[in-house]
């Protein structure tokens, strides 16, 4: 399965393949009771199956990381980064920014 995320500041827009492309975009959500963490339209990924992440940015350098699975990875202007990874149990996990690396 591939992914491809393209981060904007405060938000960013998945693209999934998996034999048809499906579009959409994700916001933070300000009134989540994990603040800054939440979003309003969660991604939802398979377990127990190695997905491909594509990252990118259109904008401007931002930080993209899962914190809980040891992932970090910069969305840098006209460069598309890949990791490659596995979730083994269904669960919510969290990704963050560092806002510190972000000219936004």
């Amino acid at each position: 399965m591939a992914r491809k995320t393209q981060k904007y500041a405060y938000s960013a827009k998945y693209e999934i393949d998996r034999n048809v492309e499906f579009e959409y975009d994700s916001y933070i959500d300000p009134d989540s009771v994990v603040r800054l963490l939440d979003v309003d339209n969660r991604v939802l990924l398979p377990s127990q199956e190695f997905i491909r992440a594509l990252i990118t940015s259109n904008d401007v350098l931002h930080s993209w990381a899962l914190p809980s699975l040891g992932v970090k990875i910069d969305a840098v202007p006209g460069r598309l980064n890949q990791f490659i990874f596995s979730i083994l149990l269904n669960s919510v996990i969290h990704g963050n920014t560092d806002a510190s690396k972000c000219a936004d």
